[in-house]
């Protein structure tokens, strides 16, 4: 399929289910995506239009666009079917990202002619398009100063984002919510309690209306989905093997979580294959016809298959981690990565810090949010805290253990959130 007829079909396809919009957002199509001064046009029009909240169909581009009416009713004669929608959007971005590829080197042959051209600043520009050329294909957008300006005001300003709870709303918890785009390691010793927090948080964020993808390298998917709907019913996992009324009861929210949060949740265990960055980008690619996936599990980090073999697990794990990065990025998505500790630092005793993440030494720089679960031996506690944090102030969270899983204490009192980490720990 030709460039224009490209253009058209998308075009057609976005007419046909605005929804879609959504999905061409996320491989970051914009006007300069289309060659064709009309189709830029039309898009311009039914972008705002749906950005607006409105419908947009061909009634309503023809009387916004009266010139282009003849383009405008050729769209409904062309391929409108939605099936192939996402592999347009990347066929547009590839084509894009030629288009950049182009520029970039007739701009550096063109420079390279003058006798006064400095051969290590034309490898700058060079180099700084090429770039720009990998992200385009890649379906990412690299914003202008303006356009972080604008998106700023937009959801900053005019309309503050939903945070990402973990807890319930009301308790102690309120401290330790995640913003969309950022990346939240959770780190504790195995059986320190982390997927049942994962669990736990999984179901807060469903009822808070958010689309979860959950990835795990150590349990199946049914495990996972039973841990969920054990933090929901209060049932412990174990427990409907050896109780008629747990089983009964465990049973019915397992139906009532499948029948209103199945487009809402997808569930990636070890019987899903070789789980890879590069396979949890392309799932999360796969489940955006049910919305994008806006809170992303991955349990956890050390257990993840390399995309490609690397010389050591450190480089393997710190390769992972910016793929894992730069997805959460691009999808504007909330992660949660869990974490080992390494057996050093648990051999020679104390209070986790940074150190004790296992094989990896980028995760502390890359992460927003690096908290651990801890508990002290003789204590009935468990608390949770950070040990860095980028855009919210530091935490310290008192959970306590309800059968199936951790529960912070009601009420306002969140601590002296003006002390750093060190200064709580000390």
């Amino acid at each position: 399929m030709d460039a224009p007829k490209l253009e058209q079909a998308f075009l057609a396809a976005l007419i046909r289910e605005n929804n879609l919009i959504a999905t061409a957002k996320l491989h970051a199509i914009t006007e300069r995506t289309f060659t064709d001064d009309r189709t830029r046009d039309i898009w311009k029009a039914l972008a705002a239009e749906l950005d607006a909240g409105r419908q947009a169909d061909l009634v309503t581009l023809s009387e916004q666009l009266p010139t282009l009416i003849v383009e405008i009713a050729e769209l409904e004669l062309a391929i409108s079917t939605t099936v192939n929608f996402s592999t347009w959007c990347r066929k547009l971005k590839a084509a894009e990202a030629k288009r950049e590829l182009q520029y970039a080197c007739s701009c550096a042959a063109k420079d390279a002619e003058s006798k006064e051209a400095d051969p290590a600043e034309i490898i700058r520009k060079l180099t700084a398009s090429l770039e720009t050329a990998r992200i385009t294909a890649g379906g990412r957008h690299v914003p202008t100063l303006a356009e972080a300006a604008d998106e700023l005001k937009a959801n900053l300003i005019a309309a503050p984002p939903k945070l990402v709870p973990m807890f319930p709303t009301g308790t102690t918890g309120d401290q330790c919510r995640l913003r969309k785009g950022e990346m939240f390691v959770l780190g504790a010793r195995a059986g320190g309690g982390k997927t049942a927090l994962c669990a736990a948080a999984v179901w807060e964020q469903l009822q808070a209306g958010f689309n979860v993808a959950y990835f795990c390298t150590e349990s199946s998917t049914a495990d996972i989905l039973t841990r969920i709907v054990a933090a929901a019913s209060g049932i412990p996992h174990y427990l409907p093997s050896r109780d008629q009324y747990a089983l009964i009861r465990f049973k019915e929210l397992l139906t009532f979580i499948l029948d209103k949060y199945r487009k809402q949740l997808h569930i990636f265990g070890n019987d899903a294959g070789a789980i890879t960055p590069s396979f949890i980008r392309q799932q999360l690619r796969a489940v955006e016809a049910d919305g994008a996936a806006e809170v992303v599990y991955v349990d956890f980090l050390q257990n993840l298959s390399p995309d490609r073999r690397l010389r050591s697990p450190l480089e393997e794990i710190n390769a992972s981690l910016q793929v894992i990065h730069d997805t959460l990025a691009e999808f504007k998505a909330a992660g949660i990565i869990v974490s080992q500790f390494n057996r050093q630092s648990q051999m020679a005793g104390g209070i986790p810090d940074l150190t004790w993440l296992k094989e990896t030494s980028s995760l502390e720089q890359l992460a927003h949010t690096v908290a651990f679960l801890w508990r002290e031996k003789g204590k009935s506690t468990t608390q949770l805290y950070s040990a860095k944090t980028r855009n919210c102030r530091p935490f310290s969270i008192e959970l306590y253990w309800a059968e199936t899983k951790f529960k912070a204490a009601k009420g306002d009192d969140h601590g002296d959130t003006d002390t750093t980490d060190d200064d709580r720990r000390d």
